[in-house]
């Protein structure tokens, strides 16, 4: 026994002298260069990681809910034990930032193979775990590393990077209970999948999660749209997904009533034929004009016509006198919603507040819209833009921000009505009784209805 224990005692100093020198030859390369910082955790964090990795596929969701439980939360040494001495190598140097690091790695790790399994509920208890810190008896004295242990993981709960795991569960709380930013999570998680600061774990788990949202979002609200209001609010099954009541079957006949030859669609493909084969300087100029084209002229309108002008003069001006290519118009493109949104990764742009604060989202949006019906790898610049400029806001509350809410529930809607896989349509439901009160046909929307259909796959 004697023996044995000394053995132990000599595998546990090993151990810790091998992490000690590493993470201390780590550290010096870190404060040579800060870019090796990303290096830093090669013993340790990738130990912990690559053994979620490794299991994620090979046990169940609850086996792995308890494993996380035990090395993190409950610090039950019932765990691997390289996986256990490699998190006290991270705590017993004080490696804060690995820790965190490592703790969003783990997570996302489990986030991206649950949703993609659909276990959402564990993705739920996961995320639910950080609240659930077991309290530490009067009587029992903690270590000065669970103490440390406990102090990370109470910040961690109150960081930002929990506020971005929330919103992975975000479309199974409800309204009353979230932060009224997380309603937008698939802007919020796009702009996360492009960040390329965030680890590859989250970017993957946050490109998988805010499809998934945005593909509910479609379904739920053409299965709102397949019903009279009144029948719709009966069934439970299918409530509205947005927050404009019933003015969101109003908005979508609005939206509607462009259809056929001057449907938007057409408007883009007209575009895209007519600036073949010019010059760039000449994309330019008729790209303003594809823009401004079919918009109600005001005073408003004409000044974001000037603002816009100005930005299309002086981009990319060493191009003007050059053909342009598919990737000069996607930068033109997007540095245009850069424009109309914002320039400064969060902070609204001028266009943005004019046409916003003046009550005119459904103009701005159809802007937006006209821009990604030419240039469809904009569409998740787009979204980005739009999850910053969320960002930029939500920590203000939602009476100060229904501006803002009025404006993403507008374009929503106006993007889900030209989705690629659902087809919308208006309908004329008029009664002989309701034609001889409103007089010409079609003069009055009311009487026509919006209906949706899955459209049918491109045969292979």
């Amino acid at each position: 026994m004697r023996t044995q224990n000394s053995n132990h005692q000599t595998n546990s100093n090993q151990i810790k002298a091998f992490y000690t020198q590493k993470l201390e030859t780590l550290r010096e390369d870190s404060q040579s260069n800060s870019s090796k910082q990303e290096r830093f955790p090669l013993g340790t964090q990738e130990t912990i990681c690559n053994f979620f990795l490794s299991q994620v596929r090979k046990k169940s969701p609850d086996w792995l809910l308890q494993h996380f439980d035990n090395l993190f939360i409950s610090q039950v040494e019932k765990v691997p034990v390289d996986i256990h001495h490699a998190l006290y190598a991270i705590i017993s140097l004080n490696q804060r930032d690995i820790f965190n690091s490592t703790i969003i790695r783990s997570c996302y790790i489990l986030i991206n193979n649950w949703s993609a399994a659909r276990h959402y509920q564990q993705i739920q208890q996961l995320i639910q775990l950080f609240a659930q810190l077991p309290e530490v008896p009067k009587n029992q004295a903690l270590s000065p590393t669970r103490q440390r242990l406990r102090r990370w993981l109470k910040d961690f709960f109150h960081s930002k990077d929990y506020q971005e795991l929330n919103l992975f569960v975000s479309k199974y709380t409800s309204r009353e209970k979230s932060r009224w930013s997380n309603r937008y999570a698939s802007y919020l998680l796009t702009a996360q999948y492009q960040d390329t600061n965030k680890p590859i774990e989250q970017r993957e788990a946050a490109k998988l999660v805010a499809h998934q949202l945005k593909e509910q979002f479609k379904l739920d609200l053409a299965m709102y749209t397949a019903y009279t209001p009144q029948v719709a609010a009966s069934i439970k099954r299918y409530q509205n997904p947005t927050v404009l009541g019933a003015d969101v079957l109003r908005l979508m006949q609005t939206i509607l009533t462009k259809r056929g030859m001057f449907s938007y669609i057409n408007f883009a493909n007209i575009f895209r034929k007519q600036v073949v084969g010019i010059r760039y300087k000449n994309l330019k100029e008729s790209f303003l004009k594809y823009l401004v084209f079919s918009l109600k002229k005001c005073e408003l309108v004409e000044l974001v016509e000037i603002y816009i002008s100005e930005h299309l003069d002086s981009l990319y001006q060493r191009h003007e006198n050059q053909g342009w290519d598919s990737y000069l118009l996607l930068r033109t493109c997007n540095r245009t919603i850069e424009l109309l949104t914002t320039q400064t990764k969060g902070k609204p742009s001028k266009i943005f507040s004019l046409l916003v604060i003046q009550g005119k989202s459904l103009t701005l949006s159809i802007l937006l819209l006209k821009i990604i019906l030419v240039s469809k790898n904009s569409y998740i610049h787009l979204e980005s833009c739009i999850g910053y400029l969320i960002q930029y806001y939500e920590d203000e509350s939602e009476s100060e921000c229904q501006w803002l809410i009025s404006f993403l529930e507008v374009l929503k809607i106006t993007l889900t009505v030209y989705a690629e896989n659902i087809r919308y349509n208006l309908v004329s439901v008029e009664t002989e009784r309701h034609k001889e009160e409103v007089g010409e046909a079609g003069d009055d929307i009311r009487s026509y209805r919006v209906f949706s259909q899955v459209k049918p796959e491109p045969k292979q």
